[in-house]
């Protein structure tokens, strides 16, 4: 038989006005059980790279506060009460709350807690970091390809090396940045994950970064040049599809070079390099 739950999404709004929003926490009712959990991610430094005058502290302090409320209502002689319509309002949060707030409840079927609240997370915190999959050859592997096929040239002084770009959200981190009329910005992004929703993490998170850049005006004479690695698993080919088309969508100057298309990539550098014009920290 289907045993059944339902979930709220707790979102931190910085501003009314902005209305910019951010998943921060997870209520979880399991009926069966009697259970009320509340999950929110360990490390908040994703949020204070979006929002750097925020207080982080406070942040943590509501979300545990949450979480230890949850944890007695799960009391049986609690739950009973606690599972009415107006459960928010009474347990966790006023109507007029300011910065927080939650989504309507939604409801599914599960087998586990725990496998239920971990795919909960993973979806929810993906752009937290702490939930993104290792990859087996990493992003670190298409660098070394890229860095052994340039090293022996005399030209290899023109390339830098882990540059960084930087908004007031976010700072975006690259493997190589080289020029040949336009000023060329290496990311290495490794898909070979075990699992789709790695794959969807990873690109999502790239995407999020490029957007930024693009509405800070930084994408203006640049170009994004992707180094991508495929799953080994051929079952992840269409979500690993999927990924490229994503990147694709990103509106700015790009290219995306597979791990066989980096000798020709790096040829064609190798070519047309000239010395960067400014330096990038």
């Amino acid at each position: 038989m289907d045993k059944f739950f339902k979930y709220t999404i707790l979102k931190y709004r910085p501003s009314s006005v902005l209305d910019e929003q951010v998943n921060v926490g997870i209520l979880f009712i399991f009926f069966d059980e009697s259970k009320v959990v509340f999950s929110f991610p360990k490390s908040l430094s994703r949020l204070s790279a979006l929002y750097p005058d925020i207080n982080l502290h406070d942040i943590k302090n509501y979300l545990a506060a949450f979480q230890s409320r949850a944890n007695k209502l799960s009391n049986k002689n609690l739950f009973v009460a606690s599972v009415s319509d107006n459960l928010i309002e009474k347990e966790f949060l006023k109507a007029d709350a300011n910065s927080f707030f939650f989504s309507d409840f939604k409801a599914g079927v599960y087998d586990s807690i725990e496998k239920t609240v971990d795919h909960f997370k993973s979806q929810y915190f993906a752009y937290f970091g702490e939930y993104l999959e290792t990859a087996r050859k990493g992003d670190d592997y298409l660098v070394r390809k890229f860095t052994d096929s340039i090293k022996k040239t005399d030209k290899v002084k023109f390339f830098s090396k882990e540059v960084r770009l930087k908004t007031d959200n976010i700072t975006a981190n690259f493997d190589y940045c080289w020029q040949n009329g336009t000023t060329n910005f290496i990311k290495a992004l490794s898909f070979d994950l075990k699992h789709k929703e790695s794959i969807q993490k990873k690109s999502g998170l790239c995407w999020f970064e490029i957007a930024q850049l693009q509405l800070s005006n930084q994408t203006a004479d640049k170009r994004f040049d992707f180094l991508v690695l495929p799953p080994n698993d051929k079952g992840l080919f269409k979500t690993y599809e999927n990924a490229l088309n994503l990147l694709e969508s990103i509106t700015v100057n790009k290219k995306i070079v597979t791990e066989s298309d980096i000798p020709n990539y790096s040829s064609e550098a190798l070519a047309t390099i000239k010395p960067l014009e400014f330096s990038f920290s």
